[in-house]
């Protein structure tokens, strides 16, 4: 990979880190790297042939891949599961949130493994 299609490969990891709303705080805890190395990363500003760069990029990639909110709404498993123990507080659903959130850490040691 050369370094222009790297370094549009780490925008483009942005991007769609930010329309999917993932932070780098949420990339940072999923990667093992600190936040500072994924806004680097992100920006294109680490050295382009790097674990940081590498796992960045394959974990926004594979948070991102075929998700959208129409597939989620589709998906009755899913809802179903947030119908049967969400209480329907605000709080409840930020704690629901972070626990499906941390779920995606799995993800991404089974895919580095």
């Amino acid at each position: 990979m050369n370094d222009t299609t790297a370094r549009t490969a780490a925008l483009l990891a942005s991007r769609k880190a930010k329309l999917m709303g993932i932070t780098q705080i949420d990339i940072a805890l999923a990667t093992g790297h600190s936040q500072a190395q994924v806004s680097r990363a992100l920006a294109g500003l680490t050295s382009l042939r790097s674990k940081t760069f590498r796992d960045v990029c394959a974990y926004v990639n594979i948070r991102t891949a075929g998700k959208h909110r129409g597939t989620v709404v589709q998906n009755s498993e899913l809802i179903d599961a947030l119908v049967d123990v969400w209480d329907g507080t605000a709080e409840h659903s930020t704690a629901l949130s972070c626990v499906i959130r941390s779920l995606a850490t799995l993800n991404m040691r089974s895919t580095s493994t």
